[in-house]
């Protein structure tokens, strides 16, 4: 699942309520995390935001990614999540910036990126998935 936010005047990204229902009342991680494209070797950053100690960098939209930096965090009962300056620099969010979460409905993980490098992210990948079924058939 998809979905979108803008990083507001705070810093905060308020996540959509299907993404948060199992993120409430659990101590979270917010970590930068970077992948490598296969094929043209890519590097994407983006934050990863997962239940406290159970942070997967084996699986995901960037397989297999290596984390950095680390911080503790909540989601308020707005469903808003304060991200550090120094995160967001990271993955290149800024205020205003409008940003995409990617998860499933229910999970403890999601994925945040800036729209703009998540939208230059997913059509790499998918260039890179038809020139390798291209190559096959």
């Amino acid at each position: 699942m998809e979905r979108y936010s803008r990083v507001d005047k705070s810093g905060r990204i308020t996540i959509h309520p299907k993404l948060a229902e199992n993120l409430y009342d659990i101590q979270l991680v917010l970590a930068g995390a970077a992948g490598v494209l296969p094929t043209t070797g890519t590097t994407y950053e983006m934050l990863i935001l997962a239940q406290k100690g159970k942070l997967s960098h084996e699986e995901g939209p960037l397989q297999p990614f290596k984390l950095s930096m680390q911080e503790d965090c909540t989601i308020d009962k707005k469903r808003r999540l304060l991200v550090p300056s120094y995160l967001a620099d990271y993955a290149g969010i800024e205020i205003g910036n409008r940003v995409t979460i990617v998860g499933e409905a229910g999970s403890t993980e999601l994925f945040i990126c800036e729209k703009e490098r998540w939208d230059k992210y997913k059509k790499q990948a998918l260039k890179e998935t038809r020139s390798k079924i291209l190559s096959i058939v």
